[in-house]
């Protein structure tokens, strides 16, 4: 997968054993997949003990995404997605 296959870029921040973790989330077309073809991957970024933090952190990587790749946030909306989001 590369940047040009990319569809969208979102972050979430998950509680996750009293922290609070950034995850960042690429969404692009899974040619194989026949009754879903947008495939999201998710990558743990950071963990953070507040909160407040890791959605400052999250912000920093959300438009750090967007700069490189100006697409909508799909991943963002995902649903099912566990935890707070934020």
């Amino acid at each position: 997968m590369t940047r040009e296959d990319a569809l969208g870029v979102g972050t979430r921040v998950v509680a996750e054993n009293g922290r609070w973790v950034v995850y960042l989330g690429v969404d692009f077309w899974d040619e194989s997949a026949v009754d879903n073809p947008v495939e999201s991957v998710w990558h743990r970024i950071a963990d953070f003990p507040t909160p407040e933090a890791a959605a400052v952190a999250a912000g920093w990587y959300q438009r750090g995404a967007d700069r490189t790749n100006p697409r909508p946030r799909l991943a963002a909306e995902t649903e099912g997605f566990g935890g707070a989001s934020g």
